[in-house]
């Protein structure tokens, strides 16, 4: 096949009924977008930065899942991730892991 060819091939492909966008793969990327922008601010975040967190989005409802050091910690990455624009609800199963004390 030649260059010519296979970029024409390409371009037909991408517009093609079967590569266009979706209303479910819209609200997929979106809901993937929310959760990284969650991601993202709880890291740059100082009470939350060295937390890490499961982050997942569906339809603006966002739900942080993992282990963190001590109750604030959580209370900060509940209340951090609340206030990301496009967030319209906060949950999560975040469990709080205390070293034992020598």
């Amino acid at each position: 096949m030649t260059l010519p060819a296979a970029v024409q091939q390409v371009l037909t492909l991408a517009v093609a009924p079967e590569f266009q966008p979706t209303a479910e793969s819209r609200a997929a990327l979106a809901d993937r977008a929310l959760a990284a922008r969650v991601r993202a601010i709880l890291r740059a975040s100082a009470p939350t930065g060295e937390v890490r967190l499961v982050v997942e989005a569906a339809q603006g409802a966002v739900r942080l899942e993992g282990v963190v050091a001590s109750d604030e910690e959580r209370a900060a990455a509940l209340t951090v991730a609340g206030g990301v624009p496009g967030v319209v609800g906060v949950s999560g199963d975040i469990k709080v892991f205390r070293r034992p004390v020598r």
